[in-house]
């Protein structure tokens, strides 16, 4: 089984309908030339692939698809497969497929084809729950402070290599140390120690897959 992600376009609704059909007639061409009596559900934007059982094609095959779906349909593509899956766990495995797929696209990844095992943190951390938001509300302090945001950032990203993290988002070391004492009083969370630094990164990939003005939804 496969799910599959589009980046949106912007195009206006007017073209809506005339994009999805034409989408819809690409996916099938294309995925005729991967692979043999397929079935899928498609709706311009999202869609599932029920994959023929027997013996399934490397995980490479399902990146060459991604990266030839991008260039037919002209924006990234996610994809996110779940393998062999027994007929009555077809809907819970499609939308954790279809979820995989959203949260490939919501982190950054680029046009590719990714499993569970591919985003396993991130995909714990995105489950509703109490846990959840009040990770969410660690960062809440830092929001009206983009500045600290990117110095959070750089600081996760190169660990004790302050230098380099105050070198990135231009700012003298010293300035950098500053910020992380400012986030540390802000958020009661010590940035440079290492169990801080995994609650705050936590924390942070949470806020960008929901951010305060939209509301963690369950």
């Amino acid at each position: 089984m496969l799910a599959i992600h589009l980046a949106p376009d912007g195009r206006p609704a007017s073209v809506a309908d005339l994009l999805t059909r034409r989408r819809i007639r690409l996916l099938q061409t294309t995925l005729d030339r991967f692979t043999a009596a397929a079935l899928h559900t498609f709706d311009g934007v999202n869609g599932i692939v029920l994959l023929p059982g027997g013996a399934e094609p490397p995980a490479r095959c399902w990146s060459a698809l991604a990266t030839e779906l991008a260039e037919q349909f002209g924006v990234a593509v996610t994809l996110a497969e779940n393998p062999a899956t027994a007929l009555e766990d077809i809907r819970p495995a499609a939308q954790q497929a279809a979820e995989l797929a959203e949260l490939a696209h919501l982190l950054g990844r680029p046009t590719g084809a990714y499993g569970l095992d591919d985003l396993l943190l991130e995909y714990q951390l995105t489950r509703p729950g109490p846990a959840r938001d009040r990770l969410a509300e660690r960062i809440t302090p830092l929001l009206d402070s983009p500045h600290l945001i990117r110095t959070l950032d750089a600081q996760l990203r190169h660990g004790a290599d302050r230098k380099s993290a105050a070198a990135e988002i231009h700012v003298h070391p010293n300035t950098f140390s500053y910020r992380l004492r400012r986030i540390a009083e802000l958020t009661g969370i010590d940035p440079s120690d290492p169990s801080g630094s995994r609650l705050l990164a936590a924390a942070l990939t949470i806020h960008r897959l929901y951010p305060v003005s939209e509301g963690p939804t369950d």
